[in-house]
């Protein structure tokens, strides 16, 4: 083999060792980057798991506040109203029970037969109560199914529910509440120690309160 000949050869490998060497330092580096990438991974899902996010407006209410509000909510003309606004339905979780025009209707019904013996109930008086009680108009087509000639008709729960509501604390504009068994004066409004196996159902309240007069948006049982 004669010199130049030689030469090519060398510089032929030298730059294949360079390419392998290449291959090699890039090689190494990926690897490198997939450890610090699953690292990061797994210390970010550890701390996921671990943290715990504190809920600082959280506010447990003074023992006034608890028995103001038990007052208000277990004033039997309201209790009643609430229990036909449900409609029995306690079982089902998470969703606002008087959204609907049906219900907060047959909340107001059952609050004027009660509370005031209204013998003959008017659209006129179901749209001033729903102002007071949720703020809103009414459809009146929404609610023909309960129209005989010009006045309202429902055949509405009188019996007096077999359980009363414990307010505990609150966020913001919810009441947090317990639905609690009636036994022995349990209910007594200012009774705030109870056995808690006498919990039927946890209930959040959206409210506001104006003037000492409650406002209600929602309605929800949770699980």
């Amino acid at each position: 083999m004669d010199q130049e000949s030689n030469k090519h050869l060398k510089i032929i490998l030298s730059v294949i060792f360079i390419i392998i060497l290449l291959i090699l330092i890039l090689y190494f580096f990926n690897q490198f980057l997939k450890l610090n990438t699953y690292e990061e991974i797994k210390t970010t899902t550890t701390t996921i798991k671990t943290t715990k996010k504190v809920d600082y407006d959280f506010i447990e209410l003074t023992n006034d506040k608890k028995i103001f509000f038990n007052s208000y909510l277990n004033e039997i003309n309201t209790l009643k109203a609430f229990n036909n606004a449900v409609d029995n339905n306690y079982k089902v979780y998470n969703i606002n029970l008087i959204q609907t025009e049906i219900s907060k209707f047959k909340f107001i019904y059952t609050y004027l037969k009660i509370n005031n013996a209204e013998e003959n109930v008017d659209f006129e008086k179901i749209n001033e109560y729903s102002n007071k009680f949720f703020k809103t108009d009414l459809y009146q087509e929404n609610l023909n199914n309960y129209l005989q000639e010009k006045f309202y008709y429902y055949e509405f729960n009188n019996e007096e529910p077999n359980y009363c509501l414990k307010v505990n604390s609150k966020k913001d504009n919810i009441l947090f509440i317990d639905m609690v068994k009636k036994e022995n004066n349990i209910c007594n409004n200012d009774v705030l120690n109870y056995d808690k196996n006498l919990i039927i159902n946890q209930i959040k309240l959206g409210y506001l309160l104006i003037d000492d007069e409650m406002i209600y948006y929602s309605f929800t049982i949770v699980k």
